[in-house]
């Protein structure tokens, strides 16, 4: 009981959770954070780890043979494992920080970008060779695959941010973001040797301020058993186009050397289901706030 104790204190809500996490990255990484948990590793050398591992996963796909293909997916999963060991073992010893936040955003982009522009590479020797066929030129195709991955995974994080919000009080809204960082900002700003977080924390910042401005507004707020209840679900919904459910997806279509597989999920799939969830979540707000209304004026 004690294992499972801990490994469900190392999840999020599991309504937040990708499915493809839940079921295989998230009890994978669970082993590596045994591991690791009695040696003095923090969550950013996690992270460095998974950074390491996943870029050469992106020089592997990048040789543009079997072997290559075969090894950069085995590597770019295992990165995509290690790369939830270090939140999970941040929330076990309760020593997650702000900064550990941006690092992990950050290896993230950076693994993506690698993958992403070895793909190019690797699938033009692959085609070029003879022995793949694809119906697009790969530049065209990973560009669109691209755009889609960044557009799903951002969709995704607002419709989960905006869950943790609602239905379980967490204060997350931009404002209120820039607000954190920038009192982090202030505190490190005397303290030397931190050049890194520092230029790390100013550089979100500017990113959130080009984003929403400057100025604060105030947050609608939802009732938190009501929205819980009527999101619940459809969070678990959004959640079937997030972003480890493309890495799994890139992961399985290389394994099997059919890219095209990955393609047809990311452009294709996962763009209409953006399309029919749009639609689904503009149905359940409408109930939802016509709920809120009956409850905030029942005699």
């Amino acid at each position: 009981m004690k294992l499972l104790d801990d490994y469900f204190s190392s999840l999020k809500c599991i309504y937040v959770e990708e499915l493809v996490d839940l079921f295989l990255h998230r009890p994978l990484s669970f082993i590596l954070v045994k591991l690791f948990y009695p040696l003095p590793i923090s969550p950013n050398q996690i992270s460095l780890m998974a950074l390491l591992v996943g870029i050469g996963g992106g020089i592997s796909f990048a040789l543009g043979t079997p072997g290559g293909f075969f090894w950069g997916a085995i590597l770019y999963g295992l990165s995509s494992v290690i790369d939830c060991a270090d939140g999970m073992i941040a929330r076990l010893k309760k020593n997650g920080t702000l900064n550990g936040r941006l690092v992990d955003g950050l290896v993230d982009y950076l693994v993506t970008i690698s993958v992403f522009f070895s793909l190019i590479i690797g699938l033009s020797k692959a085609t070029a060779s003879g022995w793949l066929q694809l119906p697009l030129h790969p530049l065209l195709l990973v560009s669109l695959a691209g755009a889609s991955f960044i557009a799903h995974a951002a969709i995704t994080d607002k419709y989960r941010n905006r869950y943790e919000a609602h239905a379980l009080g967490k204060p997350i809204s931009p404002q209120l973001e820039i607000e954190k960082f920038s009192r982090e900002q202030e505190r490190l700003r005397g303290q030397k040797w931190r050049f890194f977080e520092k230029a790390l924390i100013a550089a979100y910042l500017k990113y959130s301020v080009l984003q929403v401005g400057k100025g604060t507004r105030p947050v609608a707020r939802h009732h938190p058993g009501e929205f819980h209840r009527y999101n619940k679900y459809l969070v678990m919904l959004w959640n079937l186009v997030g972003s480890s459910t493309h890495i799994t997806m890139v992961v399985v279509a290389m394994l099997l050397k059919r890219p095209m597989i990955f393609f047809f999920y990311c452009i294709v799939l996962a763009n209409l289901w953006i399309a029919f969830m749009f639609a689904l979540q503009a149905v359940v707000d409408r109930k939802l706030r016509i709920r809120e209304q009956a409850i905030a004026f029942k005699p």
